[in-house]
């Protein structure tokens, strides 16, 4: 399955989890860059705790990432440019596999996507200094333990949850493969 097709599952499963348990869209706190916002990701105003509703949106630019591949020596899997190529989405997506919860980084609209990427690439270079084919694309808490990292292996499109201190890893699957079975988490 390609990770076009899984974020528009867990969208879906995502609103329909928000209409049921809040009656709104999902929400994201306030800051200044949201007025630069698509005004169809933001679908309302600003309630009473500075909060706002977002939706995500399909993207319609296109990202080359022939510059970032030649510099950094690795051909960018399908289901990592996928992931950050097909929606803008405001808010940490946020999905259980398990014990674990998962936030997966948010792609906000307009964002510059190469710079996005390049940066997911650089954080990852911290923990996989030797070989690093792996992007940093969010954060985890395994059974209450919240000092994991989410990291996406670009060979494999793997999923791998480390935490920091001890290096214990979690494998869940790929890419395409956790998004479309993790249930909607907050």
């Amino acid at each position: 399955m390609e990770t076009k097709e899984a974020l528009e599952r867990f969208f879906i499963k995502q609103h329909e989890f928000y209409q049921t348990n809040f009656g709104t869209f999902p929400t994201a706190p306030y800051n200044d860059e949201d007025e630069q916002s698509n005004p169809t990701i933001i679908p309302g105003s600003l309630d009473e705790e500075e909060y706002i509703q977002w939706k995500p949106v399909s993207q319609n630019i296109l990202v080359d990432f022939t510059e970032f591949e030649k510099k950094n020596n690795i051909k960018l899997n399908s289901q990592i440019k996928q992931y950050f190529t097909t929606y803008w989405f405001l808010s940490d997506i946020a999905g259980v596999i398990s014990e674990t919860t998962l936030y997966f980084k948010a792609v906000p609209y307009g964002i510059n996507i190469l710079s996005l990427v390049e940066n997911c690439f650089i954080n990852a270079k911290d923990m996989f200094s030797d070989n690093n084919t792996f992007f940093q694309i969010g954060f985890a808490v395994v059974g209450g333990d919240d000092s994991y990292i989410i990291f996406v292996d670009n060979a494999t499109a793997a999923v791998k949850c480390v935490q920091l201190e001890n290096k214990n890893v979690i494998e869940l699957g790929t890419l395409s493969e956790v998004l479309i079975t993790m249930a909607v988490g907050m």
